[in-house]
Order: C-alpha cells, then sequence, then structure tokens
C-alpha cells in the first residue's frame, strides 16, 4: 500500500500510539501527528541538537524548561524524559490543542512534571485574538497563531509577557519558541529572563521574521551558534 492510500485508509479519530518510549494521543487529521503516526519521527535533528546542547554544557545550576508554543507537547514530554529539568513549564493557546497536550501529559503521567498553561507568549498582558487550528486550510494544526484582527475563526486567549510570569534568575533557563511569526514580540516579553539566566534557545523563523530575529538576537547579547531547517539556537554563553 502506498503512502497515499494508506493515509486516506487511517482512522480518522484520535488514537493512541507509541513514539520514543512515550505514549502519545495523536490525531491523524493533523499534519505533525500524521508525519510520526507514517513516518515514526520528527524534528529529530532539532530535538537532539537541542537536549545534546543542554547535556554538554555545565550542568550545575537549575535546570527549567519553558516550551514556547507546544502544540501537543512532544518537547515538554521528552524534556520529561530525559530527567535533566526540574521544571517544565509548557504554553499553548489553541484550546483544541490545549486539551491533546494535557492528554499526553496524563499518559505519560508527567503531572508533577510538566506544567501547562493555555496561553499565547508576547511582549505585553492583554487579550488576543487566536486562530482555532481545526480550521487550518492544510490540516497543519500546529500551524496556527495570533490573529491581526477578530475572524469568525479565532477564539479570545490570554497573552503573557513572560518577564511578569516569571522571576527566575541564575539557571539554565532553555527555552524553546515555535510560535507562527510572533518570536519577535515572544522575545521582546522575556529580555530580564534572558539577561539574567544562563539560556540555551531554540527559536523556529521564517525567512520573512529571520533578519529581525538576528537583529534581536544581538541586541539581546545572543550568540548565534546553529541554524537547522527553520530552527535557531542561540546561546548567552561565551
Amino acid at each position: 500500500m502506498n503512502e497515499e492510500a494508506h493515509t486516506k485508509e487511517m482512522d480518522q479519530r484520535v488514537g493512541i500510539f507509541d513514539y520514543r518510549e512515550l505514549r502519545l494521543l495523536l490525531d491523524p487529521t493533523s499534519f505533525v501527528d500524521q508525519h510520526i503516526i507514517l513516518h515514526g519521527v520528527w524534528e529529530p535533528a532539532q530535538l537532539n541538537y537541542l537536549f545534546d546542547l543542554v547535556m554538554k554544557y555545565d550542568g550545575q545550576k537549575r535546570r527549567t524548561f519553558l516550551d514556547i508554543g507546544a502544540y501537543f507537547g512532544l518537547y515538554s514530554l521528552l524534556a520529561a524524559k530525559t530527567g535533566l529539568f526540574s521544571e517544565i513549564f509548557a504554553f499553548e493557546a489553541d484550546r483544541y490543542t490545549f486539551g491533546q497536550l494535557h492528554g499526553n501529559i496524563f499518559l505519560n503521567k508527567f503531572e508533577r512534571s510538566v506544567f501547562a498553561k493555555c496561553a499565547a507568549i508576547s511582549d505585553h498582558s492583554y487579550e488576543g485574538n487566536f486562530w482555532e487550528s481545526r480550521y487550518h486550510p492544510d490540516g497543519n494544526r500546529g500551524g496556527v497563531g495570533l490573529a491581526v484582527g477578530p475572524s469568525g475563526e479565532t477564539t479570545r486567549v490570554q497573552c503573557l509577557a513572560l518577564d511578569e510570569v516569571f522571576d527566575f534568575s541564575d539557571r539554565s533557563l532553555v527555552i524553546k519558541v515555535d510560535v507562527e511569526g510572533h518570536e519577535i514580540q515572544a522575545l521582546s516579553g522575556m529580555k530580564r529572563l534572558l539577561s539574567e539566566n544562563s539560556v540555551p534557545l531554540q527559536v523556529e523563523a521564517y525567512e520573512a521574521s529571520q533578519k529581525s530575529l538576528f537583529e534581536l538576537a544581538e541586541h539581546l547579547k545572543l550568540r548565534h551558534i546553529n541554524t537547522i531547517d527553520v530552527d535557531h539556537y542561540f546561546v548567552n554563553w561565551k
């Protein structure tokens, strides 16, 4: 059976699948979930590089993981699996996907390891409009973000600046940012955290926003160390 036929015959209801020693509640109609079901992999180079970077760096400081744009929680779940982090915070703004995230936390018994909040991360606190993932035209539920104006396909969400949420200092603060074009605002709202902690940072940014990202990173004294596809890696240590 070819891949197209396999895709058409897949059960379109959500199901539970095994992946990298995790139990995942996945939606076969969503692009990322479907890719994992069909190919058994998602962003392996990015995941391996980020966690290898954490393990190679001096780990004497308390480690905290911030998953900004967590989707169904793959990065957070694998972070919990490594045992490298004392705390993991996952932020996902889409309510439908947030339910899936909570299901995955429950399935893997990480309720004491992963703390999830339904919110978008930005440069200040306010209520915004977020595109509902089930209306994505290509079925990519991970490809939605904050909208400029109101629409019948959006819902109101809480937007937060991380500097107003956390008072962390002198930690190893590992941050993954995947917010579909809102990365400049998200980083602008965590300037203090980035300056008061040792930070390895992974930011997804497509070509349209890469110039702005690199300019902001330089302003924040973040050093670019690698790029894998559209994910860019920065650190603030020498």
